[in-house]
């Protein structure tokens, strides 16, 4: 909507952030370029069972911010996927199985062209770290970051010098859980951008 009113924002356009939701478009966009990415395939009800190899991974086609992976999303045979993608199914339209890549899941932040470490600025060590809602303050001079997790698990604000790019604070309170829309109405309302 901002975009059709040429409002300025923070974030990716609609139709970047359309396209990274549906993660087997891409994956094969990816794969086009060059990227190497491991085996895939998107299974809808009804579809036959497709096996990418073990350990895989199954989780949303459409979601973002890990939402729907948990433990029990690896899975190692032809049975944990079968059920997996069953269960899956019942709440989602369409899931993407992916060969899963052992190793420590990065999430950044981006300013421009400057990649941040915001879940590691953030200080939180337990939980997925979904680095989410990055917005301007009211001033205009800083962007603070939102890094959700689980709703028992610690979250925290990471605020960012718009100028410098360097960590300015960490925000973080028991009260603080998926912290999001902190300047967005304002920022909106007074062109603070």
């Amino acid at each position: 909507m901002l975009e059709l009113f040429k409002i300025p924002f923070t974030g990716a356009s609609s139709y970047t952030t359309a396209v990274c939701l549906r993660k087997h478009v891409i994956n094969g966009i990816l794969a086009k370029a060059g990227l190497p990415i491991p085996r895939f395939a998107a299974i809808r009800r009804g579809d036959p069972l497709v096996s990418v190899g073990f350990p895989a991974i199954v989780k949303p086609a459409a979601e973002d911010a890990s939402l729907g992976v948990e433990q029990r999303s690896v899975v190692r045979n032809m049975r944990q996927l079968a059920e997996r993608v069953e269960a899956m199914l019942q709440l989602w339209d369409e899931v993407l199985v992916q060969r899963y890549v052992e190793g420590r899941e990065v999430n950044v932040g981006l300013l421009g062209d400057t990649v941040l470490p915001i879940a590691d600025w953030s200080g939180v060590k337990d939980g997925p770290r979904r680095v989410v809602q990055p917005e301007y303050n009211k001033a205009g001079d800083e962007v603070w970051f939102s890094v959700w997790n689980g709703k028992e698990q610690e979250s925290a604000i990471v605020v960012v010098d718009d100028k410098t790019l360097k960590l300015k604070a960490v925000i973080k309170d028991k009260r603080l859980i998926t912290p999001t829309g902190k300047f967005n109405v304002y920022n909106t309302q007074h062109d603070v951008y």
